[in-house]
């Protein structure tokens, strides 16, 4: 009897948690793996978050950046990345310093499982999260954000600056 009990509250636990909500099990590829997957690769401070559509409050969210380093796939000082308004999707506020690791350069989008780093807390404060060695190991140290490349695509003005 106190087997099946403990069967019952751990089945419980597991499809009425976050994992439930994310409509199956989660899989979370190797930091490295996303590394490889991933279209754009930045740091920077999240300046705003937004549901895009006022009518679904759990619906798509634009969460706009403010690039401090690329590593991958950009150049511009600041970029808007999508994400799912579900128990999936990312969760950052503004003030928070990421490293954001994104798919589609086109209509960038992120997730909770595509192991983004908190690197400092809305406060201010370290988050205790540091940038993973495999990063520069494998793309080098980066480069800063370009103003130019902002002035020379005017046409995604809506999505990056």
């Amino acid at each position: 009897m106190k087997r099946w009990l403990g069967l019952l509250i751990g089945t419980a636990v597991l499809f009425t948690g976050e994992a439930g909500a994310c409509r199956g099990p989660i899989a979370i590829a190797s930091f490295e793996h996303q590394l490889e997957r991933a279209d754009l690769i930045f740091r920077g401070r999240i300046e705003s978050v937004s549901i895009v559509d006022a009518g679904q409050p759990h619906g798509p969210k634009a969460i706009r950046f403010a690039v401090k380093r690329w590593w991958k796939g950009g150049k511009l000082t600041r970029i808007t990345v999508f994400s799912d308004g579900s128990s999936c999707g990312f969760r950052g506020f503004p003030g928070q310093e990421w490293l954001i690791l994104a798919n589609d350069a086109k209509h960038p989008a992120t997730s909770l499982l595509s192991a983004n780093v908190l690197l400092v807390l809305e406060d201010g404060r370290l988050a205790g999260h540091q940038i993973p060695l495999s990063l520069g190991q494998r793309f080098g140290n980066g480069s800063n954000p370009s103003a130019e490349a902002a002035q020379r695509f005017p046409a995604s003005d809506a999505l990056h600056r």
